[in-house]
């Protein structure tokens, strides 16, 4: 630390030494979630805010904001602290208790994030009270959370527990009582006594329950389902708490945690197969949200469409993937879990060019970010690589990541190792295959236990029942069908974790080795499984086994009836030999009964030959009916797609200016020169032109032209507080006609119109304002004119467009050129400026 930043800190703490009035803070340890996730703008408030209680809030929002994005960028962490010590500062000189506090304890997070305590332990030193007691649970939460693995740091948190808990009780605080007990309890976890932190928090539920404190009873049962572990033991527990925090949730009124609490518990469910009860839940979730108007996340959508995913409704997924990318959000984490959804969705439909190209562009972030668990996504390419056809190659793709990111637990090396045996398997190499398979099987309990309850859904064709299957299938492969049952067995007796593809494709497996085996029977009932599931996924009501083996019964019944007929017939001749007088006339009739017998049966066989072509001809409509639908909606989804990917170009674009406008927002708060600082103010200002054309193109349905009267009133709203109209009594007056511009056009008309409005605000009026008029409008059928003028001073009269040595005017002249239009600036009563230009011809974007 320097030496000035030290003394920066020790003249805060000593400036807290004066507020010695009562603290009595909420001991939330969570660092709120603001909605805005975009910086720039509160930047830009900033500079013209008056150092009152109201930059304090702002000043701890944008902290806030940038706490939450210091996982995606590392310097983020340092404008947090700075913003949390201006509003320290700020707080202290106006005896704002709130606002120091709440500086405080973002100080206290940053400083233990960076694994210095001892600067927390000066704020310690200030606070009392409530404040105090959260400030110590900030220091323990951080030892208990962060410093786990370490078994000296973990102990560290006991004694600053059992302080808060002790302060708790003194002041009476039952708030902080169950904040403290709620951290013992995940300071036990930490350490792996799970009996005693389920007994901690148990006894303190009864004891709010008592007390009728349904709230925060609520989010004891909720902190159980999600921190205890969740294995085959134990989940029914997890489900259960998961039920109580919902019903508390919904007794106080809080709708939101309810819907929320939903969604997790589908979570649960879906991982443990309860795959209807799970899609239930899902519903009701939405449900429950609709009814409160809640924004659903892109972590919510992704949730659903990982659901219908495992479920193998693949267009659904699809449709909840696309929505999640559609949400607005700033963190890019959650855009890369949706990624890695569509990859995995468009390689179950066989478009595995599409899947793969998903998983690259999460693997190179994952890289990028030096991600933990970027090992599953080369894991997956490598498998949709050999799906689609090219094995070899996705050996070598494997082997290059491994060489330089090997694994680094059980469970890495567990995927890697069903990798590897099955692109042997698809080489041919079945010697190898069979040996990594082994390998991957030896590990697996290993595995089981190295995970606990973090089995992700990354891992569910691994882990588990997953081995089992891909040994099974292996060896039905290899023809051994023997140990492929007792493998394919075992994998369906727990199917945790278990999606439906792979449920299908074991009763199939099952099916081949039980009529290898000649088990009809056995072998009838796994295909009538295999069926049933094949008939729900895909909504197809025959295939083409059940057509072949209904001919073959049926030809086998024809043979059956034909013989059953001759028999008859020698039986009648036998007869009739021995009923000599009668032998004439039992023969005539039997020749008559006969020749009634034979054409009856032609005229059967022949309606039962002309029904099963209509039938077959029907089997093939109907078939065609539903690849005509399914081509149908897959253009849907490629259209909805590419045009997201339209808007995605200009969101990057919009986000990239925005970047832009921040660092000279940031600079500008820095500047001591007024001239330099208007420099700047220009700069941004003609930033925010350009990048209002890209949020109207990202927020409209139409991406090849900008609707200029929404966007010029937008440009004249941010110039407008640019400037403080307002204060200085400059009007606006609009005439803008319904004209829409292409996006070519739109970027120097938007820059010279920000330039004319720009140069009338700050040089057409004295101290009394005045109006600057806008106009728009069409003077031929492609030729438009627009116009922008001030009944200011107006301009000097030798004043020479062309010989003015301004930037401004200089660029005007350049962008009307760029135009092939006219610019004229005239003097009357006041300042014109026109640009007269021809509109480009409307273009279709296919």
């Amino acid at each position: 630390m320097t030496t000035k930043n030290f003394f920066t800190v020790i003249l805060i703490l000593l400036m807290n030494r004066m507020l010695s009035h009562a603290q009595n803070t909420e001991p939330r340890l969570t660092v709120i979630q603001e909605e805005e996730t975009n910086p720039a703008p509160l930047l830009r408030k900033l500079n013209n805010m008056s150092p009152d209680t109201n930059q304090v809030k702002l000043l701890l929002k944008t902290s806030h904001i940038y706490w939450h994005r210091q996982k995606i960028s590392g310097p983020a962490l340092d404008t947090c602290m700075t913003m949390a010590k201006k509003a320290y500062e700020l707080s202290y000189s106006l005896k704002y208790v709130n606002g120091t506090n709440e500086a405080a304890f973002m100080l206290c997070k940053t400083y233990m994030l960076r694994n210095r305590p001892e600067m927390v332990g000066g704020f310690l030193n200030r606070t009392f009270g409530e404040e105090k007691i959260r400030l110590l649970l900030v220091m323990a939460e951080h030892y208990t959370a962060e410093m786990a693995s370490d078994p000296k740091e973990l102990e560290k948190a006991y004694p600053l527990i059992a302080e808060a808990t002790s302060l708790s009780a003194k002041i009476r605080s039952d708030r902080c009582l169950n904040e403290c007990r709620m951290l013992l309890s995940g300071f036990y976890l930490s350490k792996g006594e799970i009996s005693q932190a389920r007994k901690i928090l148990l006894d303190n539920i009864n004891a709010l329950h008592k007390k009728r404190d349904y709230a925060a009873e609520a989010r004891n049962w909720s902190f159980i389902a999600h921190q205890f572990p969740e294995n085959e033991d134990s989940y029914p527990f997890i489900i259960h708490c998961h039920e109580m925090a919902i019903n508390r949730y919904f007794m106080t009124g809080d709708k939101k945690s309810a819907g929320y609490g939903l969604r997790d518990l589908a979570v649960v469910n879906a991982n443990h197969n309860r795959t209807e009860l799970a899609g239930k839940q899902f519903r009701e979730m939405l449900s429950v949200f609709e009814s409160i108007h809640e924004k659903i996340s892109r972590r919510t959508y992704y949730l659903i469409a990982e659901y219908y995913r495992f479920t193998a409704q693949y267009h659904q997924a699809l449709r909840f993937a696309l929505k999640a990318l559609q949400t607005p959000e700033a963190y890019d984490e959650r855009r890369m879990m949706v990624y890695r959804s569509l990859g995995e969705t468009y390689a179950a439909l066989g478009d595995y060019q599409k899947g793969l190209k998903y998983y690259q562009i999460l693997l190179d972030f994952q890289l990028a970010q030096k991600s933990g668990i970027a090992y599953v996504s080369a894991y997956r390419m490598a498998h949709i690589e050999s799906e689609g056809g090219k094995p070899r190659e996705a050996l070598s793709s494997l082997n290059r990541y491994i060489r330089f990111h090997p694994p680094q637990n059980l469970s890495q090396k567990q995927l890697f190792y069903s990798s590897y045996g099955d692109l042997y398997r698809l080489i041919g190499d079945y010697y190898k295959a069979e040996a990594y398979y082994k390998k991957m099987l030896a590990i697996d309990n290993a595995v089981k236990i190295e995970n606990g309850k973090y089995l992700h859904g990354h891992e569910i064709n691994v882990t588990g029942s997953g081995a089992l299957y891909l040994m099974g299938r292996f060896y039905a492969e290899r023809g051994q069908y023997k140990e492929a049952k007792k493998y394919l067995k075992q994998s369906l007796v727990n199917p945790q974790y278990f999606d439906a593809q792979q449920e299908l494709d074991t009763y199939k497996l099952l099916f081949k080795a039980d009529s290898a085996q000649k088990n009809y029977l056995l072998a009838i009932r796994n295909f009538e499984r295999h069926k049933l599931m094949y008939d729900s996924i895909n909504s197809i009501t025959r295939n083409n086994q059940i057509a072949e083996l209904s001919i073959r019964y049926q030809t086998e019944q024809n043979k059956k009836d034909i013989k059953l007929l001759e028999s008859k017939q020698r039986a009648q001749q036998a007869e009739l030999m021995r009923a000599a007088t009668l032998r004439n006339v039992i023969l005539g009739g039997a020749a008559t009964l006969l020749l009634l017998a034979v054409t009856a049966f032609a005229a059967y066989r022949i309606k039962q030959r002309s029904n099963q072509k209509l039938h077959a001809q029907q089997l093939e409509i109907n078939h065609q009916n539903r690849e005509l639908q399914s081509l149908l909606s897959e253009k849907e989804i490629f259209l909805k797609e590419k045009d997201w990917l339209l808007k995605e170009v200009h969101h990057r674009v919009k986000n990239n200016l925005q970047i832009v406008m921040s660092l000279l927002s940031t600079q500008s708060f820095y500047m001591q020169n007024d001239h330099a600082r208007e420099a700047i103010l220009q700069s941004e200002n003609r930033v925010q032109s350009i990048a209002l054309i890209h949020q109207k193109l990202y927020a409209s349905d139409n991406l090849a032209s900008i609707h200029m009267p929404a966007y010029i009133d937008d440009l004249v709203t941010h110039l407008g507080e640019s400037f403080d109209t307002s204060t200085r009594r400059i009007t606006f007056n609009q005439r803008i006609e319904q004209i829409n511009i292409d996006l070519s056009q739109a970027v120097p008309v938007g820059l010279i119109l920000n330039e004319a409005i720009t140069n009338a605000i700050k040089y057409a009026f004295n101290k009394t304002g005045g109006e600057i008029a806008i106009v728009l409008r069409r003077i031929k059928s492609d030729d438009v004119e627009i116009s922008i003028s001030d009944n200011g001073k107006g301009l000097p009269r030798d004043f020479d467009v062309r010989a003015a040595n301004s930037l401004g005017m200089e660029m005007m002249l350049g962008l009307s050129a760029q135009l092939k239009g006219t610019l004229e600036v005239s003097n009357g009563s006041g300042t014109s400026i026109r640009l007269k230009f021809q509109l480009l011809p409307k273009l279709t974007i296919v």
